[in-house]
């Protein structure tokens, strides 16, 4: 997801409390296996209690156009 002209933010989309795939509804991700609800940036916002998900570093070479993520 991009978070300004030069930033990105990169999200696992497995579910840190039983590893289902989180998938967009809305404004929002949630978890098919157990209802934990996370906002676009990650962080748990409701459902089942659960740790935010997992984001990787990443890095833009605005001259090339290249993201890297770590």
């Amino acid at each position: 997801m991009r978070s300004g002209t030069s930033g990105f933010l990169a999200l696992s989309r497995v579910c840190p409390h039983q590893g289902g795939i989180v998938e967009l509804a809305g404004n929002d991700f949630v978890c098919p296996v157990h209802g934990a609800t996370y906002n676009l940036s990650g962080q748990w916002i409701g459902g089942q209690r659960a740790s935010s998900l997992h984001q990787y570093a990443t890095s833009f070479d605005p001259t090339t156009g290249t993201l890297t993520i770590n």
